[in-house]
């Protein structure tokens, strides 16, 4: 099982690397981006000046919260958030409803510079096949994960897996694994594929490439 998560978690990685490299123009448009929100009171906003990839300044006004709590916070969450470049902020003890609405607003500046408002287009995906590398688990070595974009629209991914050929027939045949489990689903998926293949090439007469659908079921049988 925790070989699975992880190759799943390692999908979604190399996914988040890959849609930040297929942008054309970068994660974001340059600008000053302003977002408001409540915390304790309404009234707080966040505004963030942006490169092309990067959160340059902060600024938040938190002058209606409580003085002493929610509004003695801003400093912090501004250093916060200059160093997480993201929304992803530890926020301050004791100001949680200050840190929430600090979060909503700056969320929603940062999808404004992304181009995610509504009613907006998002930032073109470029033509290609773009390639992100991240650690696997155990038997897994390194994974790469290659998605292709094409006219906007992923048409192709694919799962590298650095594994040497003796571990991986060794895991799948340790029942219940999931080199196991995958193994299998895909011979499964693929027989069903050539049982289709043998109907449509017996309505059609042609016994040879029937032969050659029968045969590969046989190899598929005789492989392990």
């Amino acid at each position: 099982m925790k070989k699975l998560l992880s190759w799943a978690l390692v999908l979604c990685l190399c996914l988040a690397m890959l849609s930040t490299a297929a942008l054309a123009d970068g994660l974001y448009t340059p600008g000053t981006y302003t977002g408001e929100s409540s915390g304790h009171e309404a009234g707080l906003t966040v505004t963030v000046t942006v490169d092309e990839n990067a959160i340059t300044d902060v600024s938040i006004d938190v002058s209606k919260e409580t003085a002493t709590i929610g509004g003695a916070a801003g400093p912090a969450l501004e250093a916060q958030i200059l160093e997480a470049q993201s929304t992803e902020i530890d926020g301050v003890s004791g100001a949680t409803e200050t840190t929430d609405g600090v979060v909503r607003a700056l969320s929603q500046a940062l999808a404004e510079a992304q181009g995610n408002t509504p009613g907006s287009e998002k930032a073109p995906v470029q033509d290609g096949t773009f390639k992100g590398t991240a650690p696997g688990f155990g038997i897994t070595g390194q994974m790469t994960c290659e998605v292709t974009f094409k006219d906007g629209a992923i048409t192709d991914i694919a799962v590298i897996l650095q594994i040497r050929a003796e571990e991986l027939r060794s895991d799948i045949h340790i029942e219940d694994s999931p080199a196991y489990l995958a193994y299998h689903k895909g011979k499964a998926s693929s027989k069903v594929q050539l049982h289709a293949q043998e109907m449509t090439l017996a309505k059609v007469g042609s016994p040879l490439a029937l032969q050659n659908a029968r045969n590969n079921l046989m190899d598929m049988e005789d492989d392990e």
